[in-house]
């Protein structure tokens, strides 16, 4: 379980950078002025926003649509729901090991408080 859980993480760290570093533009657009810059269409997938202009689209709509994975149209959003299930699994086995390392833990610990209570000591 460790392993799936590093590798999970892993994988899912690329989307956590990006929704990370886009939920900080997105949250200061008006100060760094990302309504003012245009997203080249060199840039940009062929199929994204064809009627924005051939010059390219403003990059406050490029941010939230990287945010949403609209950018990338109806695999976008797939692939931001198996990001989203990737998540649920790392906190899933997280949670697991966690829980299961302190039940042993606590398991192991009752056991060596009940070999040194009175009475309870075994003969070899």
């Amino acid at each position: 379980m460790r392993r799936v859980h590093a590798i999970l993480g892993i994988v899912s760290g690329l989307n956590l950078a990006i929704l990370l570093i886009t939920g900080l533009l997105i949250q200061h657009r008006e100060i760094l002025g990302l309504e003012g810059h245009t997203v080249r269409r060199s840039l940009l997938p062929a199929s994204y926003r064809p009627d924005d202009g051939a010059d390219g689209v403003r990059a406050d709509i490029v941010v939230v649509d990287l945010h949403s994975g609209r950018i990338f149209g109806k695999a976008g959003l797939l692939i931001l729901d198996i990001a989203t299930i990737a998540w649920t699994c790392l906190l899933l086995s997280g949670i697991s090991m966690f829980a299961s390392k302190q039940f042993r833990r606590t398991r192991s610990r009752n056991r060596r408080l009940q070999e040194f209570r009175p009475g309870s000591h075994q003969s070899n």
